[in-house]
């Protein structure tokens, strides 16, 4: 009989930059240590920079459920 696979889950984490548009290192390892050991891994992380003065950018984090 045929068994239908399940989709993974995905989960995208938005983390701003902190003041002047620097990284927050430690938030972003906070997230990565959360998402990893709730059985996702980590697909993609992406960095947004601001082209905006008043803007200060923000990292993405994209998780996808290890089945």
């Amino acid at each position: 009989m045929f068994k239908r696979k399940r989709t993974p889950k995905v989960k995208i984490v938005r983390i701003g930059h902190g003041i002047f548009g620097r990284t927050d290192n430690r938030r972003i390892e906070n997230a990565m240590t959360k998402w990893m050991g709730k059985g996702y891994k980590l697909q993609e992380q992406k960095v947004v920079d601001s082209r905006n003065f008043l803007s200060r950018g923000y990292t993405l984090l994209t998780f996808i459920e290890d089945l």
